[in-house]
């Protein structure tokens, strides 16, 4: 590959090799490489996911810096919607073919881009989908801060389209039976943005026209949430439910209940996903922790693969962004606050400069 960096036909060649099992690589460390050039040139956005492979080897630490880097910025303005459709159909599942710590910021990245440069323009339905991609089945979506504060902020100062979008989310409703729950899941895929002053009064609204007795009483129950919050509740108030009960005298029971609104099911809902994502990042933290020690010897002398450097290096230098953090914070965080493996990992850091049998991971 470095012999003939531009013999493009090589190296799709290669990469298929890869992907289809004929090459064996345990960290994809090539094909990412291979990909970085050749991605969006010669493999297109249509087929990048055919290259979206786990790793064979479970100990592989790799920062996927193609997939969390490269991929999202290079990926082409008009190529965005058919991405983005793609990852809502694939589903979660799919998404976890990559580590829970780079899952979210990847789909957080194409999905802001594609709502700034999209999001105006393509169809409520569709952009719903994109909402919901990465969301699991109890409606959590787990992006950055950073990103879903810039989401937030997008859908708040479009009020129209959030109410919109709401609309999508009721329609897609097919399990009434918590109705009040699956309509909190919609809410989820808007990331908390800021609602409409007339929510409670388009919640009403929606309470007279479904036909589903739950739906009904789940859309009205929103409305005086409205009230209850002071959050979308312009036009609200306890005279208003009063005398509009009186033309609408089927809601008052479910009225006189929400006086004394208990807790639902829901808060459970979300301390079982919050549990879910924290194991499953617990147990790939475990692992690389684990696989590291195993090494520790060696990369305290400089003398373990290549590769476990590079990643010590990515984590020590400027690839891992979080915002106010020096190096060693950094590579602390990486390690889980490991005072040995720090240790370890800064003296074969510094040991690794005077080893010169390491190639060169440029293509030129």
């Amino acid at each position: 590959m470095h012999q003939y960096p531009e013999d493009f036909e090589s190296l799709l060649s290669l990469a298929d090799d890869i992907r289809q099992g004929k090459i064996e690589e345990t960290e994809n460390g090539l094909l990412e490489t291979i990909l970085d050039k050749l991605f969006p040139s010669k493999i297109t956005a249509a087929n990048i996911f055919k290259y979206l492979i786990r790793p064979k080897n479970i100990h592989a630490i790799s920062y996927h810096c193609f997939w969390q880097t490269t991929f999202p910025k290079s990926l082409p303005d008009d190529d965005l919607p058919m991405i983005l459709d793609e990852l809502f159909w694939r589903g979660t599942e799919f998404l976890e073919t990559l580590p829970h710590e780079y899952l979210f910021d990847i789909v957080g990245q194409l999905l802001l881009r594609g709502l700034l440069i999209h999001g105006d323009v393509v169809g409520d339905e569709q952009l719903y989908r994109w909402l919901s991609i990465g969301v699991d089945q109890y409606g959590q979506g787990r992006f950055l801060y950073e990103q879903q504060e810039r989401i937030c902020d997008w859908l708040s100062a479009r009020p129209d389209r959030y109410l919109d979008l709401l609309a999508v989310g009721l329609k897609q409703i097919s399990t009434f039976e918590n109705a009040s729950g699956e309509i909190n899941k919609i809410y989820e895929r808007f990331r908390y943005a800021k609602c409409p002053d007339n929510l409670g009064l388009w919640w009403l609204d929606q309470s007279l026209s479904k036909t589903n007795l739950k739906l009904k009483h789940g859309c009205f129950q929103q409305a005086f949430l409205s009230l209850q919050k002071n959050q979308g509740d312009c036009g609200l108030s306890l005279d208003y439910f009063i005398n509009w009960l009186v033309d609408h005298p089927d809601f008052l029971e479910i009225y006189q209940n929400l006086i004394y609104l208990p807790i639902n099911d829901l808060r459970f809902e979300h301390a079982e996903s919050r549990k879910k994502w924290a194991n499953k990042r617990h147990d790939e933290l475990t692992q690389k922790l684990q696989y590291l020690h195993s090494h520790k010897t060696r990369i305290a002398d400089a003398n373990a693969s290549p590769y476990i450097f590079d990643q010590l290096a990515t984590a020590f230098d400027h690839r891992v962004k979080i915002s106010g953090k020096t190096n060693d914070q950094r590579l602390s965080e990486y390690l889980n606050g490991d005072e040995s493996l720090i240790a370890a990992a800064k003296m074969g850091l510094c040991k690794m400069l005077h080893r010169t049998d390491i190639p060169s991971a440029q293509i030129s």
